[in-house]
């Protein structure tokens, strides 16, 4: 069985990187690491919630997990009270399938959908 191992908070940025560039997966919702994780051709599986997926990432391996609710997205500016809905629908079980479609090997290079919105190309 393989590890899953967390370096929050034990790494500096320079490390970050070599490690995101090692990594058979990244997780994570969007932040800087996530986004290496394209730009170093690693699976990415990203978690949006209260900020819109705005990039379509062709011919990359990836999933981006969205939750297209009323109040999507707020930008950080909840209607919910602080609750998040959104990142509370990106369920466990929705990760770990998208997680595993990478880890297996079994996938072929899929299209990247943030949503059913078209979004503008990665550089």
């Amino acid at each position: 069985e393989q590890a899953v191992e967390s370096k929050v908070g034990d790494c500096s940025l320079e490390e970050s990187a070599a490690l995101v560039d090692q990594a058979d997966l990244v997780i994570g919702v969007d932040t800087g690491l996530t986004h290496m994780g394209w730009a170093f051709h690693v699976p990415v599986v990203a978690l949006f919630g209260s900020t819109c997926p705005y990039r379509v990432v062709p011919g990359r391996e990836g999933d981006i997990l969205y939750a297209e609710l009323d109040c999507s997205p707020c930008r950080r500016r909840p209607t919910c009270g602080g609750a998040f809905d959104c990142m509370s629908a990106l369920t466990p079980d929705a990760v770990m399938n998208a997680a595993q479609r990478y880890l297996s090997k079994e996938s072929v290079a899929a299209p990247v959908l943030a949503s059913s919105e078209n979004r503008e190309e990665a550089l």
